[in-house]
């Protein structure tokens, strides 16, 4: 049974989903019709929102992206670096990142870092003749082929330009933003209810915390239409489920079976057959509340095991091949498939801070292994010509 598929906001996963809606309608296999079937990633939303808010310092990011890039793409050039950083005397054990389009926050930790060394690139820019052509290189309609590097950093852009007029360019960065953020979010009714349903079956915070930030964000009509769509669906899911629910009705039997006799044969009071009917009646009203508590709970336990176990994002999964494009940018596009894997999975194992690589061991192993290979291969030989 499928529940939800996680996909990014490309249009053309819209109408996959539509048609894997149908096939799985059609075999039975989807919950309720397919109604929370489509979960948008929620890390693509949040991509497009901040690079939304990015464009209006664009070029000042690309300048910063081609230093960090020129630095990181030669062994030989990360040395370089690393003495203009001991020449400038600068404390930092953070190292330069390249950020890469598909993760939202990777272009903050890129500015990050590379803030922390600009006088580093400054040096870099004064001692390095490769560095100073590789921003004079130009491709053939005589255009630069690399924007940067920045010369005042980031930082002190966005101050300039945060003065101007107040802040005008951060109001009009708002405001893209939040179109994009309409976009997905603004309407409950494009949004999977999902989200909103793991919310209320979470102890700490249920129907009154949807409640409270529905009727900040909307106005109050609009809020009670958000609540009562979100009460439904989780109604419907209960239903759901309740229907592959069943509680044995003999559990218990027996119990109460035995209650006119104990009491007949109590010496306390005489025989009642009155307050005998009485007392089987209440315990077995007792039973039937426990029992449809017990059922209440179980169905419940079944909701949020779906529920809570839905990822709202394919970031896990996409972040491993994202790494693609560092190693494989415009300027180095013809490098054959076992390649790229080759230099992407080395890359992965060397940064492991959990289980480091000591490069040169790992060679000398290799080398080791070869020659024992080497070694049984002419034994065997040997062995046969005998």
């Amino acid at each position: 049974m499928v529940i939800t598929i996680t996909v990014d906001n490309a249009k053309p996963n819209d109408v996959a989903l539509d048609y894997l809606k149908k096939k799985l309608e059609m075999k039975d296999g989807c919950m309720l019709g397919g109604r929370f079937l489509h979960m948008r990633c929620v890390a693509h939303i949040l991509n497009l929102i901040v690079q939304e808010g990015l464009k209006g310092i664009h070029n000042s990011i690309v300048k910063v992206r081609n230093a960090v890039r020129y630095v990181k793409l030669s062994p030989k050039r990360m040395d370089r670096f690393k003495e203009a950083i001991e020449d400038e005397k600068i404390q930092s054990k953070s190292l330069l990142s390249l950020d890469v389009p598909t993760r939202w926050n990777s272009t903050y930790l890129m500015l990050e870092a590379a803030e922390k060394f600009e006088t580093a690139f400054d040096r870099m820019h004064e001692e390095d003749v490769e560095f100073i052509s590789y921003f004079m290189e130009v491709d053939g309609n005589g255009n630069q082929k690399h924007i940067g590097p920045p010369k005042e950093g980031i930082q002190n852009e966005l101050h300039r330009l945060c003065g101007i007029d107040g802040d005008p360019l951060l109001k009009e960065m708002a405001q893209s933003m939040k179109e994009k953020y309409e976009k997905y979010w603004g309407d409950i009714k494009n949004m999977n209810l999902i989200m909103f349903i793991a919310v209320v079956l979470d102890p700490r915070y249920k129907m009154k915390y949807l409640q409270y930030w529905f009727n900040k964000w909307y106005s109050k009509e609009k809020a009670e239409f958000a609540l009562k769509l979100v009460r439904d669906a989780l109604d419907d899911l209960y239903a759901h489920h309740a229907k592959g629910t069943e509680l044995s009705s003999t559990s218990g039997n027996g119990q109460a079976t035995n209650v006119g006799s104990s009491i007949e044969s109590s010496a306390s009071f005489p025989y009642d057959p009155w307050k005998i009917a009485s007392h089987e009646f209440d315990e077995h009203i007792a039973k039937e509340m426990i029992m449809n508590a017990l059922l209440i709970y179980v169905i419940l336990f079944e909701v949020a095991r779906d529920v809570i176990a839905i990822p709202v994002s394919t970031i896990a999964s996409e972040s491993a091949f994202s790494m693609g494009g560092r190693v494989l940018d415009p300027f180095r596009s013809s490098l054959a498939p076992k390649t790229m894997e080759a230099l992407i999975c080395a890359q992965n194992w060397l940064k492991n801070p959990s289980k480091p690589i000591n490069l040169r061991e790992a060679m000398n192993e290799v080398e080791s292994l070869e020659q024992d290979v080497e070694a049984e291969l002419m034994k065997l030989a040997t062995e046969k010509e005998d």
